[in-house]
């Protein structure tokens, strides 16, 4: 659900994640330390940027489909030496 700047983001087990997407930097602790996360638009889409407190930085690109039938998200992870970048594709629920 989408009502700027708060975009909320619901997993298949009803999880959800709660984004700002004016690019406000939110600190979310979890069991590995503190995450400092951002979000913002940028070409259509939506860029979320977690920087752990230790770990690798994470860059995940949210795109839906002009006509909504699916969104793609785009996972990069950065660090020790090499980026992996992996997609994940979701078809929408009617």
């Amino acid at each position: 659900m989408h009502r700027d700047p708060e975009l909320r983001i619901t997993d298949g087990l009803g999880r959800e994640r709660v984004l700002y997407t004016d690019g406000r930097k939110i600190e979310e602790e979890r069991s590995a330390g503190t995450m400092k996360i951002r979000a913002k638009w940028k070409d259509g889409r939506v860029v979320v940027a977690t920087t752990p407190e230790h770990g690798p930085k994470i860059t995940e690109t949210y795109a839906v489909t002009a006509d909504g039938s699916s969104m793609t998200v785009t996972t990069t992870i950065e660090g020790r030496g090499r980026d992996l970048e992996f997609r994940r594709v979701y078809d929408a629920v009617k």
